[in-house]
């Protein structure tokens, strides 16, 4: 196959990282499958794929039953779809991520905005749909945790934007190694990496537009508590990552984490030092009621949930800025304790017409 790099002939690369789960990759390659034969220029697929050696075989199967192209990748996600870019044909990187199903015309409207805008743009965002009506406590959690919910919606509500979630976004592949790709090095295994992408991409002069009719459905089960713990915490990280890869955006943020932990420590040692107990006592409370002091807000739609999945969802938001603090401290950056990368800004973001959706804010 010819280096991704080289590549000049329009049509579409398709490319997915792999972990562990045939399933997901059987159900992304039919419908792949099917959205590739509506296009009238050619098309691959490309699974990158690093999984245990009992599910490589049947995902390699997978590919093979599908006309599909199997590649060994890394452990990082970034990494992996940088691998699949050098192998791909194409002129269109297509990222779509395993657990995602593609609707017929995905394939056809990203070559199509790609096409119109005749190179003068960096990439095309597609919406994605996730279907979760769940009245499970993890449920409506997901959907009242800010930083649990991606903003897979960008595509469709914005016509130009700085960034979007790579799962689903094509990226010219002219643009894509003109920036150097994804970037292989971010401090989690994923998280991250694609603000980054998008931010360099718009900073080059090739932004990201949005196309509403480039649409994917998730197709997995609801997450649980205890994975939308870990992944909040992991965009805690990302957060530190984007911050020291564009230290020129970092913008003040008072970290919760930050502050409590500051404050239940000062608490400590004036107790200790004055002998007084009943500040040294009252320390470890001051420090509960920060990190407790976010407000329970109410859903976009306006309806309330229980009180158990308002005081969870909370805790899972605070585990954005602890991951954040744990991965400064890691770093040993005070400066890194209080800052936010701007995830959204109006210089950077136009939205569509006529369209006036609520703004979503945190990281992918």
């Amino acid at each position: 196959m010819r280096s991704g790099e080289a590549a000049t002939a329009e049509g579409v690369s398709v490319i997915t990282p792999s972990w562990n789960n045939p399933a997901n990759v059987g159900r992304f390659l039919t419908a792949m499958g099917t959205a590739c034969k509506t296009v009238d220029a050619p098309t691959e697929i490309i699974v990158v794929d690093d999984s245990v050696p009992a599910r490589a075989v049947e995902i390699r199967e997978l590919c093979d039953a599908h006309d599909a192209h199997y590649v060994r990748g890394p452990r990082a996600v970034g990494a992996k779809r940088n691998r699949g870019a050098r192998q791909a044909r194409y002129s269109v990187l297509l990222f779509v991520d395993s657990d995602c199903i593609a609707t017929e015309r995905l394939v056809a409207e990203h070559l199509r905005s790609h096409r119109e805008a005749e190179g003068g743009i960096g990439a095309v965002a597609g919406p994605v749909t996730v279907r979760d009506g769940g009245t499970d406590l993890a449920s409506q959690v997901a959907r009242r945790a800010m930083h649990a919910n991606p903003p897979f919606e960008w595509g469709a509500t914005h016509q130009v934007l700085e960034w979007a979630p790579t799962a689903n976004v094509s990226v010219s592949a002219e643009a894509f190694h003109a920036v150097g790709g994804f970037d292989e090095h971010p401090f989690t295994v994923n998280g991250g990496e694609d603000v980054d992408l998008g931010v360099r991409l718009t900073a080059a002069g090739r932004p990201v537009v949005g196309n509403a009719r480039a649409r994917v459905n998730h197709g997995t089960e609801p997450e649980s508590i205890r994975s939308l713990f870990k992944k909040v915490h992991r965009y805690g990280r990302a957060d530190v990552f984007l911050r020291t890869r564009h230290a020129e955006r970092s913008e003040p943020h008072g970290n919760r984490t930050t502050v409590a932990v500051t404050a239940g420590l000062a608490g400590l040692a004036v107790g200790r030092a004055t002998g007084c107990r009943a500040i040294a006592l009252a320390a470890p409370a001051v420090a509960v009621a920060l990190l407790g002091s976010q407000r329970l807000r109410a859903r976009p739609d306006g309806t309330a949930d229980g009180l158990p999945a308002r005081l969870v969802a909370r805790a899972v938001d605070a585990s954005f800025d602890v991951g954040t603090f744990s991965e400064a401290l890691r770093r040993g950056s005070p400066r890194l304790l209080l800052g936010r990368f701007p995830y959204y800004t109006d210089e950077h973001f136009r939205k569509t017409p006529q369209e006036d959706p609520r703004r979503q804010e945190g990281p992918a």
